[in-house]
């Protein structure tokens, strides 16, 4: 990936007309020139930062002379800015001399930073898609998202708890939702109820399969807490809705992986969710499939944690990202992908589809 970092006016030396930031990395004060030309946030190897765990960047800069940048490498700190934001963010190690260091866009933009103005830098070119992607590899990590907003499920006053038995697995699925469940249990999407603790629920579960032959696990709540919830509402767009907010040329379909597992349930909420396995009764710690408003919960969390994004659209677990350039477009998922990492949301990387120039 080559990428121009920066362009710096010789009529005055950047270090003195640039503005800089004080913010602790690994727990040391750093001082940071803001440079708004930069996508990424950058050190000389002779700034001494604590705790550095340099691995390999697959970046290759340029400075606007058009030589090459050495680097070392980059490395994931921990940043705390004045605000008292705190992020894990990458941070790039250059095998350049003297004490530099300049925020660019990826920090500014995670730690909120307020720029007073764009003084000595201007953008060479606009970020290629792979460095957006890569700047935001998190949020494509392995494992299961925490999406910072959690699920709360009411039951109406009279509310009574239901149990069911389990119902036989058929045969031809019984070891992948054998596999399903160990998942759950493994990455705490539930977990196990001791029979002493019993709190009366208890919901037969579902196997859906999927397109890709693994299945989805739901659970027929409608025969034990749908009836009883006191269901929330949201406005779901209707197609109708959706196509007038479509607008650009060109477009990125995300996909949220395992969508409402993302979601976690207060506490209050856990104890009607129990299922009903071949494994014993699992409480459920994650908003799971088959209950009644999880759509409703679902959008309301996303809806609000892209509030004042423009160039998106999300309708559940599919988010649309558009611009009427390659330039808007790129510059519209490189906001909506800082928006999910920060809110703890995963996408799954090998379902999304980048630089569309149509979609259906």
């Amino acid at each position: 990936m080559h990428l121009n970092l920066w362009e710096v006016s010789d009529k005055q030396d950047l270090q003195e007309r640039g503005s800089k930031v004080s913010v602790l990395v690994n727990g040391c004060e750093l001082q940071m020139l803001i440079d708004t030309g930069s996508p990424v946030s950058i050190v000389s190897r002779d700034m001494m930062v604590p705790g550095l765990d340099i691995r390999p960047s697959q970046l290759k800069l340029k400075s606007f002379t058009g030589h090459m940048i050495p680097l070392v490498g980059e490395a994931d700190v921990e940043v705390s800015a004045e605000q008292g934001v705190r992020r894990k963010l990458c941070l790039v190690v250059a095998d350049m001399t003297g004490r530099r260091a300049l925020m660019g866009r990826d920090w500014i933009q995670a730690l909120k930073v307020t720029v007073p103005g764009c003084v000595g830098v201007n953008m060479m070119e606009q970020e290629p898609l792979e460095v957006v992607l890569e700047k935001h590899k998190e949020v494509f990590e392995e494992g299961l998202g925490c999406v910072s907003i959690k699920a709360h499920l009411t039951l109406k006053p009279d509310a009574r708890p239901v149990f069911r038995k389990a119902r036989q697995v058929p045969h031809a699925l019984f070891q992948k939702v054998d596999a399903e469940l160990d998942r759950w249990l493994r990455e705490g999407v539930a977990e196990k109820v001791d029979r002493n603790l019993n709190t009366g629920w208890g919901t037969p579960l579902v196997p859906v399969p999927k397109a890709d032959g693994s299945v989805r696990l739901a659970a027929d709540y409608r025969i034990t807490v749908n009836p009883q919830l006191m269901v929330q509402k949201h406005p779901l767009p209707t197609p109708e809705e959706l196509f007038v907010r479509i607008k650009g040329k060109r477009f990125c379909k995300l996909d949220l992986k395992d969508a409402y597992l993302q979601m976690e349930l207060d506490d209050e909420s856990k104890n009607m969710t129990t299922v009903t396995t071949h494994k014993g009764l699992l409480r459920m710690n994650r908003l799971p499939f088959g209950i009644s408003s999880c759509g409703d919960i679902f959008q309301s969390a996303m809806d609000r944690i892209l509030e004042g994004l423009d160039g998106c659209v999300n309708y559940l677990d599919d988010l649309l990202v558009m611009g009427g350039t390659e330039e808007e477009m790129l510059k519209s998922l490189d906001q909506v992908l800082a928006r999910l990492t920060e809110h703890g949301v995963r996408l799954k990387r090998s379902k999304c589809q980048f630089n569309l120039k149509e979609v259906t």
